[in-house]
């Protein structure tokens, strides 16, 4: 799409639906992985703690666990400590 001129919003917004259905997919399969366990799942897009800190109030959460994937040193230390 860049290189034919660009890409116009109607094609983002499809990329980002695509990408929020695999996500979704993705966290449907784990949950079921865990099916013997009570889980709720959310997907979300953003900054990490400006969507979790709602959730968070919303349901009593403590303590939260958060997986990174591409973060190493100090930005894996500073994920979560936004808030």
């Amino acid at each position: 799409m860049l290189m034919t001129g660009g890409a116009d919003n109607a094609s983002f917004e499809v990329l980002y639906e695509d990408a929020r259905s695999l996500a979704q997919q993705k966290v449907d399969q784990i949950a079921a992985r865990l099916r013997d366990t009570p889980t709720r799942t959310h997907v979300r897009h953003g900054e990490v703690w400006d969507k979790l800190s709602p959730i968070v109030a919303e349901n009593g959460i403590d303590p939260i666990v958060v997986g990174t994937r591409g973060r190493g040193g100090l930005g894996k230390f500073l994920l979560g400590f936004g808030g």
